[in-house]
């Protein structure tokens, strides 16, 4: 490898490198090898990222923004979402009867739709999938619905993310339902922070009150600014920021 190409490599891949190194060529005192080779399993491991919440709060243009492009469309209806890393972009569709269909290529989002589809995932060959996945639930926002869908999220969960409005009563007791593990490394996000104008402080205070000890952050997004703030070559424009 060339130094031109070794600087090419993130902190991350680096790091991951070196333990693989440390440990295949024996550095590490027995004592501690269980633990390197654990640690080196983690770093391997995709980070699963789960959006929660009701319709309408912003949860497709996060996880567009985390992705690093803009593959979930607006303005349709869809179903429950998985993104993942794959070398070429592949498509598995689950049906109401439980069949799978797959096909290789984008998406065509609203063929998928007319489909009515219980599941989609969506395998695409993008930078951030290497790191994280990502997993939109979506629901009707009635509560025995959303609690059953929290159940299920919390199962293949690392970090969980509610995008909210205003995280009102009906909000709260669904999210009481999961267990203390998702909520140490959970988020409340109120997308679309840029419609709040000079109520955005306020407003946040509001969802910091509610959120009590059931997040570890609460934080706003301002969805149209952070989408222009993305660099063509998938990185950050900072000034923009």
């Amino acid at each position: 490898m060339t130094v031109s190409q070794a600087a090419q490599k993130d902190t991350h891949t680096q790091t991951q490198d070196a333990l693989l190194h440390a440990i295949e060529t024996g550095a590490f005192p027995a004592r501690v090898m269980a633990s390197a080779e654990a640690l080196l399993t983690r770093l391997q491991t995709t980070t699963r990222v789960t959006l929660l919440g009701h319709p309408g709060t912003g949860k497709s243009a996060i996880v567009n923004l985390l992705a690093g492009e803009n593959l979930i469309p607006d303005g349709i209806r869809l179903c429950s979402v998985q993104l993942i890393w794959g070398a070429r972009e592949k498509v598995t569709v689950t049906l109401r009867d439980g069949s799978a269909l797959t096909s290789d290529g984008a998406p065509n989002w609203t063929h998928l739709a007319e489909q009515s589809p219980v599941f989609i995932k969506l395998e695409a060959p993008l930078a951030a999938l290497k790191k994280i996945s990502l997993l939109e639930v979506v629901t009707s926002g009635k509560s025995e619905e959303q609690a059953r869908a929290c159940k299920w999220a919390a199962k293949q969960t690392d970090i969980a993310l509610w995008c909210t409005n205003s995280f009102d009563e009906d909000e709260q007791s669904q999210w009481h339902v999961m267990p203390d593990r998702i909520k140490d490394h959970a988020v409340l996000l109120r997308a679309n922070a840029e419609t709040l104008g000079d109520h955005r402080a306020q407003a946040i205070d509001a969802l910091r009150s509610r959120a009590a000890d059931g997040f570890a952050h609460v934080i706003a997004v301002s969805t149209l600014e952070a989408d222009a703030a993305r660099a063509a070559a998938g990185g950050v424009d900072k000034m923009r920021l």
